[in-house]
C-alpha cells in the first residue's frame, strides 16, 4: 500500500523520509508518522508524502486509506539514530607562534574523531595538543562520528600572533672600567604589532627604553639581555656578552729621594 526507499528505513537525526503511496481505490488517506507529529490527510492514490524525524527512536509509520465504505491500513518501521553531540574546549584561544594549545574533546556519543586545525594539519586522536607554525586566524573543526554512520561537526576560532625578533647592536662590546658608557641599540622587529622592551644589564640594573646607555661599576664579564614583548604578550629574548676591563694601578719606588 505504501513504501519508502530502502536506504530511508533508518538514518540520523534529522532524518527525512519520502513515503510513497501506491494505493488505489481510496478517496482519503491518513498518515501517522509515529513520532507524535500531527496526522496528515491526503486524497491522491499515487502520491509521495515527505516527513522529517527530529528526534531519535524507533517509529511505526502508519497509512490508513478509506473510500467511505471500507478502510485499510499498512505500517512501516522507521529507525532514527541520535547524532553525536560534538563539543570541545581549548586551554587558550589567543596564542603566540610556538605555543602549544590543548584541545579537550567533550563530545557525547561518538566512536571516532577528525580534528582539522585550519592550517592543513589534522589528527584522529580523541583530545590533542597542537602547535601552530605561522600567525593568523584559524578555524578549528572537530568532526565526531558514531558507529551508526552519523556525524556532526563543531567549529571554533583561534588566533595565533607573530613572535617578535629581539636584536641588540653594540658599537663597542669592551671598555675600560674608568669612564665606561656602553651604548645598546635596539633593532627588534615584529609584523604589524607594537613592541615594548626590557633591558637587563647583568649587574642587577634594568631599563625599559627602546635604546639604552649603561655604565658599570666593577670590571668583569656581563650578559646583557633584551626582551622584546608584543601587545599580545608574545616575547623574544636576545643576549650579548660585554667585558669591562680593570684599570691598571700605577706604582713606582725611589731608591734615593734626594741627591746632589
Amino acid at each position: 500500500m505504501f513504501g519508502v526507499n530502502g536506504t530511508q528505513l533508518m538514518g540520523c537525526v534529522p532524518h527525512t523520509v519520502s513515503f510513497i503511496n501506491n494505493s488505489s481505490g481510496a478517496s482519503s488517506f491518513f498518515w501517522n508518522f509515529g513520532d507524535g507529529s500531527p496526522i496528515v490527510n491526503t486524497t491522491r492514490n499515487i502520491d509521495t508524502v515527505v516527513h522529517t524525524y527530529l528526534i531519535p527512536g524507533v517509529f511505526t509509520a502508519t497509512l490508513r486509506g478509506t473510500n467511505g465504505c471500507a478502510d485499510t491500513s499498512a505500517s512501516l518501521i522507521i529507525t532514527v539514530f541520535q547524532k553525536p553531540l560534538p563539543s570541545f574546549t581549548a586551554d587558550k584561544y589567543l596564542l603566540c607562534i610556538g605555543d602549544t594549545v590543548r584541545f579537550t574533546n567533550l563530545t557525547d556519543s561518538a566512536t571516532s574523531y577528525l580534528w582539522q586545525f585550519g592550517d592543513g594539519g589534522s589528527s584522529g586522536l580523541t583530545s590533542v595538543n597542537y602547535t601552530y607554525g605561522n600567525y593568523g586566524i584559524y578555524q578549528v573543526r572537530l568532526v565526531a562520528n558514531s558507529n551508526k554512520g552519523c556525524s556532526d561537526t563543531i567549529r571554533k576560532m583561534v588566533e595565533v600572533y607573530p613572535m617578535p625578533k629581539a636584536q641588540i647592536l653594540i658599537p663597542d662590546s669592551a671598555m675600560c672600567l674608568l669612564g665606561n658608557q656602553f651604548q645598546f641599540n635596539n633593532a627588534s622587529s615584529i609584523p604589524y604589532h607594537t613592541l615594548s622592551y626590557e633591558w637587563r644589564f647583568g649587574d642587577g640594573a634594568f631599563a625599559n627604553t627602546i635604546n639604552s646607555n649603561h655604565k658599570y661599576s666593577a670590571h668583569g664579564w656581563y650578559t646583557v639581555s633584551l626582551i622584546a614583548k608584543s601587545a599580545m604578550n608574545c616575547r623574544d629574548t636576545m643576549q650579548r656578552l660585554i667585558e669591562v676591563y680593570p684599570m691598571p694601578h700605577a706604582q713606582f719606588r725611589l731608591a734615593d729621594t734626594a741627591r746632589c
